[in-house]
């Protein structure tokens, strides 16, 4: 795999009993003290549809993956993390759809989409999120209201995730 400015090989760092469906970097989830300085986590999930889903966070230096959350809804789509740390999950390619966010360890709906919301990044008070088609949107969580700012229908028949290159 390419890195930046070299090749690297791929390594196995844990291997789930079950597929794994989206991947996030998230806030490393606190045990005992917290530190000044947040580190990021690795986190991904697991969905099974009507059954709901899980997140886990997978700690460093090889040890089992840990529950984080256990989405108690019919789930099959993705999650991610906004700068605070707070998780966001979307339904997928379900329509209607919907984002949520977690507070207080339960869900709360937080905008509904006449289109399939698959991946997304939550930065700067927005989500951006793809429609499982070939546009992306920005919703806008002050507001509410979200706009399209990409479509090509042409060269892109499954348009499945967003995110920033920094």
């Amino acid at each position: 795999m390419w890195l930046r400015d070299h090749w690297s090989t791929e390594e196995v760092v844990y291997e789930h009993t079950t597929y794994v469906r989206d991947i996030a970097f998230g806030p490393e989830p606190v045990t005992g003290t917290p530190s000044s300085t947040p580190r990021l986590g690795f986190f991904f999930s697991e969905a099974t549809g009507a059954g709901g889903g899980k997140i886990y966070y997978l700690p460093p230096n090889n040890r089992p993956a840990e529950l984080y959350f256990r989405v108690t809804i019919p789930w099959a789509g993705d999650f991610a993390f906004d700068e605070e740390g707070n998780l966001y999950l979307s339904s997928g390619n379900r329509v209607p759809a919907k984002i949520y966010k977690v507070a207080g360890g339960t869900l709360r709906t937080i905008y509904g989409h006449n289109e399939p919301i698959k991946g997304f990044v939550v930065r700067g008070g927005r989500i951006y999120f793809s429609n499982w088609q070939g546009a992306i949107y920005v919703l806008d969580l002050s507001t509410g209201k979200a706009e399209k700012v990409f479509e090509n229908p042409h060269s892109f028949k499954w348009l499945s995730d967003v995110n920033f290159r920094d």
